[in-house]
C-alpha cells in the first residue's frame, strides 16, 4: 500500500530503492522539486481508492500506518489527518495535502543543491511526523 501520511509505509512495502528509482524521471539520481511533487501526487491519487478527489480519513487508514512503524497506528493516522486537514472538512484534498507537504522538500535537501538525493530522499521517509508523534505521546499526562 502506498502512504499519504507516512510515506515510509509506501517504502517499505516496495522498497526504498524501488520508490526513489520511480520517482527519479530524469535518471540523474536525485529528486528535483517537479521529481518529488509528482511523487507526491501519485501518492495521493493511489489512496483516493474511489477516485473522488479528496482523501478520507478510512482512506488514510488503509495506507497510511503500519504497526512496524508505530505501535497505535489508528493514533497515528487521526493525529496525521487532522494535521493536514486544515480546514477541518474531513477530508483531504490535493491542494491541502500538498500544501502540508510543501516544505518538506526544503527540509530534506540537507545540502542545499534544490535536489534530493537518495539519503534524502529516505530522510523524508523516516521523518519528523513519527518523531512528533512519539514525543506527544510519550509526553501526554
Amino acid at each position: 500500500t502506498i502512504s499519504l501520511l507516512a510515506p515510509e509505509i509506501h517504502a517499505s512495502a516496495r522498497g526504498e530503492d524501488a520508490v526513489f528509482q520511480e520517482a527519479d524521471k530524469n535518471k540523474n539520481s536525485t529528486l528535483d522539486e517537479k521529481e518529488f511533487r509528482a511523487h507526491l501526487i501519485s501518492v495521493f491519487d493511489s489512496l483516493d481508492l474511489n477516485d473522488d478527489g479528496v482523501l478520507t480519513s478510512s482512506e488514510c487508514e488503509h495506507g497510511c500506518v503500519s504497526e512496524k512503524y508505530i505501535r497505535d497506528p489508528q493514533a497515528y493516522a487521526d493525529y496525521l489527518f487532522s494535521a493536514i486537514n486544515r480546514d477541518g472538512n474531513n477530508v483531504v484534498d490535493e491542494a491541502e495535502y500538498l500544501s502540508y507537504m510543501d516544505g518538506k522538500f526544503q527540509l530534506h535537501d540537507r545540502n542545499q543543491n534544490k535536489s534530493l538525493e537518495e539519503s534524502e530522499f529516505y530522510a523524508f521517509y523516516h521523518g519528523k511526523d513519527q518523531r512528533n508523534f512519539i514525543a506527544k505521546k510519550t509526553l501526554a499526562p
